[in-house]
């Protein structure tokens, strides 16, 4: 992940009343957003819901304005058109090599595996504790001993939890600091899903910042970046039985992605080689059960992207390379020797392979800020490419690879508001507290026509709004589908801003909507993988 500002420091928290500088305090935060406002109480019963209706879209949209303005009590997100990927003729950019769209590759296609079950939400209560909710509404606590109270007692909050692949651990981050002191304290943790007991520690540091752990496919590794002002940014990996740690790579910015048999890892460290001399991507082999890795350094320079990442089939990897060109999105073989370019990129890439290797989904956009930018989605079966969305911020793949759920920013928009009596859509005016604040549009797009459906107009909090910065990384770990792909998980602040509601959107195609639902209390949920 890339380094910010807030990279090393230690700070100090202070009481949730100021719950922004909480966030800024911990040194997880790498990214300026709306945050958990001023009057939330840990703990207090949610009020009027902040969820708003469907609707379905027309496939084709009207670009939006430009905001004005800033949230109030935070700092918005800048919002800026993105540079052209076409010159003024119209005329794409030659690209260096083949395109793909003739080249073909020969990517494995195939749907994923059914799930068997609902699965569980992973989410992180108004207390700042870890719980998980079953198919069937049950709640476990996996944490109860978070603490964001100030005085002497010791202070304690759990983020970003994140269930294996095999749908059995859990794992989180836990930060703690005592009162009147400058010192914070990281420690990854693991957890059954049906936790007894205290989750077992893995890494615990105290020099080091931790925004992102992501599980081994087969559920033996826990990868990690921790961010030091000396050493940079680390890529490390933890055996979850042994707890022994090993260094993979290291730079001023890291970012990987697993290969879908846990052997290996495809990493990009320290951004554009057009930028930094010291800029690579490597090839790592891995062992699980010493743990061992060898990074391999590629030939093949990098340009300016973010996360990597390995095809569904293990065989190929997307990478945004420099070529005579320029930077390229381009498809590798698995030795990350360039095959076929995907789109010349003029700003920067984050993108995602679909799950069922069919389809590749990408933004050309800047990756400093947030930047509404068209969403270009490649079928590589039948070589079409097509413009999906025209304003998205991120956006994640459903696990059978046919939709996506895609974020904007609603601007120049009056959002419709839910009539809890009447079940039904009315105009009103908004409510002073959230005049001025980030409204974030969720909604579904399907994959093969385009037809996207309106989930909800949401506020975000602040910890969903670091992830959207960094979504090209985070949805290599994290998903907000449902194991099923019929269902999103998402979190927002009620219309008082006194709590935050989690709700569930259920897909109804044939109506062509999606149905919302309350959930809990919570700051940010996500979906175990099955």
């Amino acid at each position: 992940m890339q380094i910010m500002h807030h990279r090393g420091k230690r700070l100090k928290l202070v009481r949730p009343s100021h719950a922004t500088a909480v966030l800024v305090a911990v040194g997880i935060v790498l990214l300026s957003g709306c945050g958990v406002p001023s009057g939330l109480l840990p703990g207090s019963a949610p009020t009027q819901s902040g969820l708003l209706p469907t609707r379905t879209l027309a496939p084709a949209r009207t670009p939006l304005p430009s905001p004005t303005g800033n949230p109030a009590a935070t700092r918005a997100p800048t919002v800026e058109s993105t540079a052209p990927t076409q010159d003024t003729t119209g005329t794409p950019r030659a690209l260096s090599m083949v395109s793909c769209i003739d080249a073909k590759p020969q990517v494995s296609v195939s749907a994923p595996q059914a799930a068997a079950q609902a699965g569980a939400i992973a989410f992180v209560t108004l207390d700042w504790n870890i719980a998980v909710m079953d198919g069937a509404g049950a709640v476990t606590a996996i944490t109860d001993d978070a603490n964001a109270e100030d005085g002497e007692r010791l202070l304690r909050i759990y983020q970003y939890p994140t269930i294996s692949a095999d749908g059995k651990l859990q794992g989180s981050l836990e930060t703690t600091t005592i009162s009147g002191t400058e010192g914070v304290t990281q420690t990854i943790l693991v957890a059954p899903l049906s936790a007894q007991g205290r989750p077992k520690q893995i890494y615990t540091t105290t020099e080091h910042n931790i925004p992102y752990v992501a599980w081994s496919p087969d559920g033996q590794l826990l990868s990690f970046l921790s961010i030091n002002n000396d050493e940079g940014g680390t890529l490390q990996l933890a055996n979850v039985s042994s707890a022994k740690t090993i260094t993979v790579d290291r730079g001023s910015s890291v970012y990987w992605h697993w290969r879908s048999d846990s052997g290996a890892l495809i990493a990009h460290v320290s951004g554009s080689a057009s930028r930094n001399e010291d800029a690579h991507l490597s090839s790592v082999s891995v062992r699980a059960d010493t743990p061992q890795a060898h990074a391999n350094k590629l030939e093949t320079l990098p340009g300016n992207f973010r996360s990597p990442q390995y095809s569904p089939d293990g065989k190929f990897m997307l990478l945004t390379i420099i070529t005579g060109s320029g930077d390229e999105l381009v498809i590798a073989d698995d030795a990350g020797t360039p095959i076929c370019a995907v789109a010349p990129i003029e700003a920067g890439a984050a993108y995602a392979w679909a799950p069922d290797g069919q389809r590749i989904a990408w933004v050309d956009a800047s990756l400093t800020e947030f930047v509404r930018a068209p969403m270009e989605v490649l079928d590589l079966v039948t070589g079409e490419q097509t413009r999906m969305h025209d304003d998205a911020i991120a956006f994640f793949w459903s696990p059978d690879g046919q939709r996506l759920a895609v974020y904007s920013f609603v601007v120049g928009e009056e959002p419709v508001q839910l009539d809890a009596r009447e079940g039904t859509g009315a105009k009103t005016n908004r409510p002073a507290t959230q005049s001025d604040s980030l409204l974030l549009r969720i909604e579904i797009v399907d994959a093969s026509t385009g037809r996207a459906i309106q989930v909800a107009d949401t506020t975000p909090t602040r910890e969903f709004v670091q992830v959207l910065g960094y979504f090209d990384q985070y949805s290599r770990a994290l998903t907000p589908w449902s194991p099923d792909s019929q269902q999103l998980v998402f979190a927002t602040l009620t219309r008082d801003r006194r709590s935050v509601d989690i709700g569930i959107a259920t897909l109804d195609e044939s109506a062509g909507r999606s149905d919302l639902r309350r959930l809990t209390a919570g700051l940010m949920a996500f979906w175990s993988p099955r």
